[in-house]
């Protein structure tokens, strides 16, 4: 097992080395507070590297990888990104008036990581593909709710299996009982162990809050 504490990041979508994801990490590795027992403690260590590792029916693998250094550079990006955001909620009339997705913290609410990557970063690529489906007759709409609502049962089944909940049975769709086959397969292969599991991390001073999916150790390399 490597010695190098872990920041990993589940994703079921297919592309999974993208500037969003790269921010989304940096922000989590950069909180300087994490709610442990109900109760906001400060960050005594940061994580040594982070990665995304791919969840799907097809199989489960490392598809990005960053060190320290490179942390460190994409989490002064973030802060940058952040005071845009806040920025443009200030003069934009379209952030102004839309709901904000946010995390309490203490007595004040804290916007979302992945809100502010949504709201920043051009995604000139998804809008090709939603007028692609709406020409073959499909509602992107529709397609990214039921994607999502995909992602959040690969989470709490990681989630299960990680921290050892035992849940009442029930039928799971069959893509779950693959995505989880490969994925305890793959958990066995880089000799995962959890040290924290879907844990909400704030940054009090820059004023964003989020869910890192774990923290840990394992032989974590690129394509693995």
């Amino acid at each position: 097992m490597s010695d190098l504490l872990t920041l990993l990041d589940w994703k079921s979508s297919k592309y999974g080395d993208t500037p969003e994801n790269r921010l989304q990490l940096a922000a989590y590795w950069g909180a300087d507070h994490v709610l442990t027992n109900g109760v906001w403690v400060q960050v005594k260590e940061r994580a040594k590297q982070a990665a995304i590792v791919q969840t799907r029916p097809e199989g489960c693998k490392v598809v990005m990888v960053m060190t320290e250094a490179e942390l460190r550079t994409a989490y002064d990006t973030f802060l940058k990104s952040l005071d845009i955001y806040i920025w443009l909620r200030k003069v934009s009339p379209f952030l102004k008036y839309q709901k904000e997705r946010t995390y309490p913290v203490k007595d004040k609410e804290y916007v979302s990581v992945t809100h502010v990557g949504s709201h920043i970063l051009a995604k000139p690529g998804l809008v090709t593909w939603a007028i692609k489906e709406v020409k073959a007759g499909r509602d992107p709409d529709s397609i990214k709710n039921q994607a999502g609502s995909r992602g959040t049962m690969i989470h709490n089944a990681i989630f299960n299996y990680l921290t050892g909940t035992i849940v009442t049975q029930r039928k799971e769709p069959d893509w779950l009982k693959e995505t989880m086959g490969h994925f305890l397969m793959w958990s066995k292969s880089v000799n995962l162990q959890v040290v924290e599991a879907e844990r909400t991390v704030c940054g009090m001073k820059a004023g964003y809050a989020g869910t890192r999916d774990f923290l840990g150790y394992g032989n974590i390399t690129l394509g693995q």
